[in-house]
């Protein structure tokens, strides 16, 4: 069992991963959509992130992604997941 990580009250609640961990594509939409979370790529930057809103995801910006956007993923894309809540 993986400890729970202390978070610096300073840390902008948008930038607090859940647990600090990095999670595969598939793992990250699921505690995305249960916990009702952002998720960010290792490769976005800090003010990056896409949720899940009214069965869609969406980036920060509103903009609604392609249903088929995550399955066209792949290589380094399928890992390296953050979840991140306020």
């Amino acid at each position: 069992m993986k400890n729970e990580t202390s978070l610096n009250h300073e840390t902008p609640p948008e930038a607090k991963p859940l647990l600090g961990e990095v999670y595969s594509l598939e793992h990250a939409k699921t505690l995305a959509i249960i916990k009702k979370c952002k998720i960010r790529h290792r490769f976005y930057t800090d003010d990056e992130f896409i949720e899940y809103k009214n069965s869609d995801w969406v980036t920060e910006d509103g903009y609604v992604l392609p249903k088929g956007y995550f399955e066209s993923m792949s290589g380094e894309w399928l890992q390296g997941w953050s979840v991140h809540c306020n």
